[in-house]
Formats: C-alpha cells, sequence, structure tokens
C-alpha cells in the first residue's frame, strides 16, 4: 500500500523545503520510498489519485478545475505523460488499472461522467451511461475487471458496470437501509 504525506519545512540542509513523499507500508512498518514530483502543489489528497498500473506507479493531479496531468514513475523518475482538459468541472476523479491499463475517470457530480484510457494516450474519452437517470455523487472502482460506478437513486444504492472498453454491461440495485 503507498500513500502520499506532506512533509514540513525543518532546518536540516539534507531535507528538502516542501515536497510530497510517497511511502510503502510493508511488514508493519511505512517506509519512504521517495518524492512526488515538485511541480505537484496539492493542497488536499482529493487533488491527487495514485494507482500501480502495468507494474508502474502513476498518479493523477487536479491542477485547475478542469484540469487533469498523469505522471509515471519509471522506477528513478517521475515524468509527465498526459495533460487532460476536461469537458466541465472535476469534482472527483480516479486513477484506476483494468485489464494492465490505466483509467481515469472524472465527474463533475451532476452526471456519471467519462472514462480516459491509457492505450488510447488519454484522449478521446468515452461518455458514461446509466439505466435511466442517476443522481450524484458517485464514486468508482475496479472489481472482477470490470470498471463499477457507484451512485443513488429513489433512495436505492446502484452500482453499473462497465468493460474495459467503457460500455455498459450490468446494473445492479441494493436497497439502502432506512436511516437512524
Amino acid at each position: 500500500t503507498m500513500m502520499a504525506a506532506t512533509m514540513a519545512p525543518t532546518t536540516a540542509t539534507t531535507t528538502p523545503a516542501r515536497g510530497l513523499l510517497l511511502y510503502m507500508f510493508e511488514r508493519g512498518h511505512w517506509t519512504q520510498t521517495g518524492a512526488l514530483p515538485p511541480v505537484i502543489e496539492a493542497t488536499s489528497t482529493d487533488d491527487l489519485s495514485l494507482a500501480e498500473i502495468g507494474g508502474q506507479w502513476m498518479l493523477a493531479v487536479r491542477t485547475a478545475d478542469r484540469h487533469i496531468d498523469i505522471w509515471r514513475h519509471d522506477g528513478s523518475t517521475w515524468d509527465k505523460i498526459a495533460d487532460i482538459a476536461a469537458a466541465s468541472e472535476v469534482k472527483r476523479f480516479e486513477l484506476l488499472e483494468l485489464s494492465g491499463h490505466g483509467r481515469l475517470w472524472i465527474t463533475d457530480d451532476q452526471q456519471p461522467g467519462w472514462m480516459y484510457m491509457s492505450e488510447r494516450k488519454w484522449a478521446n474519452p468515452v461518455a458514461l451511461e446509466v439505466e435511466g437517470t442517476a443522481q450524484g455523487p458517485f464514486t468508482a472502482a475496479v472489481h472482477s475487471n470490470l470498471f463499477r460506478l457507484i451512485f443513488t437513486r429513489d433512495a436505492k444504492l446502484l452500482e453499473q458496470a462497465y468493460g474495459a472498453d467503457g460500455k455498459h454491461e450490468q446494473q445492479t440495485t441494493l436497497d439502502l437501509p432506512p436511516l437512524l
């Protein structure tokens, strides 16, 4: 498991003044594995999404209301590989692996969103469709080799599944428990 952390300024000359660091949790201990790209100025963890894709670490960073940069780590350095201008404001986004390829999901929470694909060089996103109407907020995950979008409709929790190409596969409905 990896996570990003903000490092506060110190007086030691061997420590950078500021920056985001990457840590790995193994065998019950956190170990620093390196720094994130120094140009990243994330103000919140909501501005970052980290995933291992095809054996390499990739990082999606929200840099403006409608803008996401994607970085790839080659084992020693970070390279910016994509610069995505979204069609609408980015409220939520997730970088995920599906079938060995990268998927970037972006939504404005008014509609299901768009899926960007690494094998398309992160261009030409697929607009995600749902059966019937959908109410945000939305969230996304990958499970059993399907991209899954979770949302609500009429006091029900719905899961919409998509194939690697972004095409609708199936929809599952669960009743939400009554609020206490």
